[in-house]
């Protein structure tokens, strides 16, 4: 970009190039002028030849890309999130680039606030997106990364059922290990050596588990290893994860030690906690299996993380501690904006979001595992049925503090979790917080701003009154989500920036409390300002659908694969999948199958051009009231045939079927489920 304007001498046409797009358009300015005007250029070289000076930026140009691209790729292997800081300075660049274009202006422009993105920038590996067809945005995808979950018989309807009907929808690749087959689930039966039978918990499978996941995914990235009372954050998983390269040796997890009075005893070492999570690269899991068996062999009577612990300390690697893994649920930490910076499990109990946010709780009851995940996603139909959804994990439990002026108290929230009230001022003296509000309800979208942005409402309520009520039963509420009412603390999540309520002439951002309000006897209404997720289309991660089988209970995945068509995948077409069914005698198969858990699919619709065609169903799993898919009933076959007619003459037709007449055959299949 040029910004020349010099004073032209008395008599002479003056020069003024503002703005010029490129290098040519500088120099044609300055050679069709040269006679007319003089230029002040501080190099005399540059009073010569226009041409001279456009060669001489060109090149300044060509060299400060090429130095900017050298750098780029010197930093690209960082293990450091170096896209991130791309994406930082891309941003500066525009809006600097945006301020010189609006400065160079001859005309008076009025410069708008700059709205933040709403794009999170923790645990902001996008899924499926249906608009631009492409599977991810940025970080690890979920399909890079395999799941071991240990389970036994008899939590397969409590905790696992719950773990299944949350965290694990968005899961691709998932392995149960028990005791025992499990019918329902893609289960890989473990027997104990004889020394071990009598061993509890199950700390013998994790040697056995961990190798079989080796023989299943070696191209995986990573595997993360859990018990089935174990709730996961899989984006804030997927976003730390994508921190580090998997062609090295890492070990990352919440940072363990064994219990003195136990194991210490006899191996003094740090590990990561099994009920956590933990995660093994790639390039390390590939270098345990050629020891593995033998670690199995010798290392006994320990805890299952234990041992893993001791393997892996053999081949010279550590622990790498990470926040956010916690080894209890969240109601035994003591949450603090200030702490928590340290993961170094039970050497603290305290707890934080404020550097980043969480990523895992162990022992955790069902209840507790459904109100994580109905907290962290606000869920919305489109109008043809496609399921829209919000993930709010990058904010959950993060800190939010103000004073109220108007109500003369002080809040606290956190997120998702909980309202704190204290009748003084925090900022003068620290408060002694009370839990009013306990008991999360949901989180929903309700509506949109102006410029697009999503509204949230999220819903907590005070503990239930068993006996006398809180008389809220009365109160008409517009809300039919608050039933039964009680009394509850709404957060209006907004996504547009406003001013701190307790500091009214600070500068407009998001982050903390707009606004604080009792709107009835029984509502309590805080305006929270956040940088909002963007919204993602959902389809089942689990779902493939091929032309063909490959023999081993699961269909190819050359048509739709993770849900959504094969093609999204590929950069040259972003056109639903062709399959192209050349032997007319035979029905065209397609198969369908599950990589884990159960799926309820409708029956299809199905079209076909042009009208001359018909379709045939020959086979079909699915019936008009739905049918339930269970991973374990390897691929549905569902079979077409078509058929084809072709003019002689007016009013007369006959079967067409050598002259290679293609038939179009759409057919769609439905979930309620996603999308």
């Amino acid at each position: 970009k040029a910004q020349i304007q010099r004073p032209a001498k008395e008599g002479s046409r003056a020069v003024e190039v503002k703005g010029g797009s490129s290098c040519e358009f500088v120099c044609l300015s300055l050679s069709s002028q040269r006679r007319t005007s003089r230029f002040d250029e501080p190099h005399r070289m540059s009073q010569r030849s226009g041409g001279l000076v456009c060669i001489q930026r060109s090149m300044h140009m060509l060299m400060g890309a090429a130095l900017m691209y050298c750098m780029l790729q010197l930093f690209s292997d960082s293990p450091y999130g170096m896209h991130s800081r791309r994406t930082n300075s891309l941003q500066q660049a525009d809006r600097f680039g945006s301020e010189a274009a609006l400065s160079q202006e001859s005309k008076p422009v009025q410069v708008l606030p700059q709205r933040r993105s709403p794009a999170l920038s923790i645990g902001d590996a996008a899924e499926v997106d249906m608009q631009n067809c492409e599977p991810r945005s940025q970080g690890l995808h979920v399909s890079e990364v395999a799941f071991g979950i240990l389970t036994s018989d008899r939590f397969v309807q409590t905790r696992l059922q719950s773990q299944r009907l949350t965290w694990l929808q968005q899961v691709r690749d998932v392995v149960f290990y028990s005791e025992s087959d499990i019918a329902s689930l893609p289960t890989v039966a473990l027997r104990p050596a004889k020394r071990e039978e009598l061993v509890g918990s199950g700390a013998w499978k994790n040697f056995p588990a961990l190798i079989d996941l080796h023989q299943r995914f070696p191209l995986h990235k990573w595997i993360y290893f859990s018990d089935d009372d174990t709730f996961v954050y899989l984006r804030n998983l997927l976003s730390r994860l994508g921190n580090y390269r998997e062609d090295r040796d890492y070990y990352i997890g919440l940072y363990w030690t064994p219990r003195v009075d136990m194991e210490w005893t006899e191996v003094q070492i740090a590990y990561a906690s099994g009920g956590a999570g933990y995660a093994i690269s790639r390039h390390l899991l590939r270098r345990m299996s050629t020891i593995m068996s033998d670690c199995h062999e010798k290392y006994t009577r320990w805890a299952g993380d234990i041992r893993v612990g001791k393997c892996i300390n053999d081949l010279g690697v550590q622990i790498t501690p990470e926040v956010g893994f916690h080894h209890e649920p969240h109601d035994k930490y003591q949450w603090d904006m200030a702490g928590g910076g340290y993961p170094y499990g039970h050497l603290t109990n305290v707890a934080s979001a404020s550097i980043t946010s969480p990523v895992s709780f162990h022992h955790l009851n069902v209840d507790q595992m459904h109100m994580y995940y109905r907290m962290q996603m606000a869920d919305e139909r489109g109008p043809h049925g496609e399921l829209y959804r919000y993930d709010l994990g990058g904010l959950i439990f993060k800190e939010y503090i103000c004073y109220s002026e108007r109500l003369r108290y002080s809040f606290r929230v956190l997120f998702g979790v909980s309202v704190e009230v204290a009748p003084i001022d925090y900022r003068v003296e620290g408060p002694n917080w009370r839990k009013d509000f306990v008991d999360p309800v949901y989180t929903r979208r309700v509506d949109f701003e102006g410029d697009g942005s999503p509204i949230f409402h999220m819903a907590i309520s005070k503990a239930p009154e068993i006996f006398n009520g809180d008389g809220c039963g009365l109160v008409d509420h517009a809300d039919p989500f608050r039933n039964p009412p009680r009394k509850s603390a709404v957060l209006v999540i907004q996504c547009i920036p406003c001013r701190k309520v307790d500091d009214p002439k600070g500068k407009s951002d998001v982050g903390h409390i707009c606004d604080v309000w009792k709107e009835d006897a029984c509502t309590l209404k805080i305006l929270l300002s956040v940088q909002c997720p963007r919204r993602q289309t959902v389809y089942a991660p689990m779902l493939d659908i091929g032309s063909s089988s490959d023999g081993l209970g699961r269909a190819s995945h050359d048509l739709i694969h993770m849900g959504v068509p094969a093609s999204c995948g590929k950069r040259a077409s972003k056109q639903h999948k062709m399959y192209l069914h050349n032997d007319a005698a035979s029905p065209a198969a397609f198969y369908i199958s599950l990589r884990h858990g159960e799926l309820l699919l409708l029956e299809p619709q199905i079209a076909i051009s042009p009208a001359r065609c018909f379709f045939t169903v020959e086979d079909s799993p699915l019936t008009s009231q739905g049918s339930f898919f269970r991973s374990v009933d390897g691929p549905r076959v569902l079979a077409i045939r078509c058929t084809c007619s072709m003019a002689v003459r007016p009013g007369h037709w006959q079967s067409d079927t050598a002259d290679g007449v293609v038939a179009n055959l759409t057919v769609t299949i439905s979930t309620r489920e996603f999308s």
